[in-house]
């Protein structure tokens, strides 16, 4: 990652040669410094190795914080200096990319599983515990953790083992998953599906991913907890609260023997057609929300992993497929019409409130769009085919 060499707090200090820097360092005339050369000499860039030592040689006397992301890999070079003769800038050229190439490793080894046995639960089973794998993953390859970053790859892995042991239950009960039936027997298909999945993956887990990089750690970044954290916090529990009570009501209506053939109306599902979505939404966010005590520049790309969950659930795989299953099985029922109307496709909201809302403000503040609305449709086939991916 490139970024300006910093010691200390300073943020100020006058054009000088490495060689003025380490004279300074022996004679303890300055603690804090950052490295900020204009029209550098290249003798000083041979410098550069004995300054890094000198630097920490006086952090390791005087207790000064010493703020940088060094390789201490004996057998590569610690830092590489690269500029254009203006300015340089310290370049650590230790990128661990082993959590990159370990999750493409897994991916491929899953996908072969997946299609050369037919195994629709290696490929369930594959949706939750990705996440898991680059939390602990990120988090293992840093050298120095603190508690945001214990915090949030905690928060993740306590989702993903809830989404995965989900689904490999779900897959176990019904042994085949309908999504997968036309695409399972074509391996090019299956491959952009499960490509796509592999890309959702890391993009739903850039706040993770950035929270867990070593240069984000502790003393750099901002202590726990900080109101980012306590409202992200806040957010995260809301929505996996609101997902997981969603679908524990679900299972247990479906194993009702009386409600066979019929729609899940029971508690939260009486407020939201699918309350389980709302609350994965929220928890992104509020995944999102604890990164911002760390993000900096280019950094805030991870808004990226909230805003795509919530439009593929909204517009890709979630609600529009659901939505039109399920109004082709239930469209000759007059009370589904009715349940329809009173109850909101996504957020929480009382039926007799939700029914006297304007259509207008349903669709502005409520996500009721028309593509949802599948009831005057008269296909006379089911809607089959990839449906989503989780």
């Amino acid at each position: 990652m490139l970024q300006e060499l910093r010691v200390g707090g300073g943020t100020d200090c006058p054009e000088m040669s490495l060689s003025a820097i380490r004279e300074g360092l022996e004679m303890s005339s300055f603690n804090s410094f950052i490295f900020v050369f204009t029209d550098a000499d290249p003798k000083d860039v041979e410098l550069l190795p004995e300054i890094l030592s000198a630097v920490r040689h006086k952090n390791s006397q005087n207790n000064l914080p010493l703020d940088m992301t060094p390789n201490d890999r004996a057998d590569e070079p610690r830092f590489v200096l690269t500029g254009n003769g203006k300015k340089l800038q310290i370049l650590d050229v230790h990128r661990d990319d082993s959590a990159l190439y370990s999750y493409i490793i897994m991916q491929c080894l899953y996908f072969v599983i997946a299609v050369v046995f037919q195994f629709d639960k290696v490929t369930d089973f594959a949706g939750g515990i990705n996440f898991i794998v680059i939390a602990l993953l990120t988090y293992h390859l840093n050298r120095r953790h603190d508690s945001r970053q214990t915090m949030v790859t905690i928060y993740v892995c306590i989702w993903g083992v809830r989404l995965s042991s989900y689904l490999f239950y779900r897959i176990m009960k019904i042994g085949r998953d309908a999504r997968f039936k036309d695409v399972r027997k074509n391996v090019i298909r299956f491959a952009v599906f499960w490509t796509f999945q592999a890309v959702w993956v890391i993009i739903v887990s850039l706040p993770v991913i950035i929270v867990n990089a070593e240069h984000n750690s502790a003393p750099k970044t901002l202590p726990t907890m900080t109101t980012y954290d306590s409202i992200g916090t806040a957010v995260f529990f809301t929505g996996l609260l609101i997902e997981t009570y969603a679908d524990l009501q679900k299972y247990a209506f479906r194993r009702d023997v009386a409600n066979k053939g019929k729609w899940c109306d029971d508690g939260l599902w009486s407020m939201s057609r699918h309350p389980n979505y709302f609350g994965e939404i929220l928890l992104w966010w509020g995944i999102f929300i604890i990164g911002l005590n760390v993000m900096r520049g280019y950094e805030y790309i991870a808004v990226l992993s909230p805003i795509f969950t919530t439009f593929i659930i909204l517009f890709l795989s979630g609600i529009p497929h659901l939505e039109r299953s399920t109004d082709y099985k239930y469209k000759s029922n007059p009370k589904y019409h009715q349940y329809k109307r009173q109850t909101s496709p996504l957020i929480p909201v009382p039926s007799n409130v939700y029914d006297e809302v304007p259509k207008l403000l349903k669709f502005i503040l409520c996500c009721e769009f028309p593509m949802y609305d599948w009831l005057e449709e008269n296909e006379t086939e089911p809607p089959c085919g990839l449906t989503g991916i989780t």
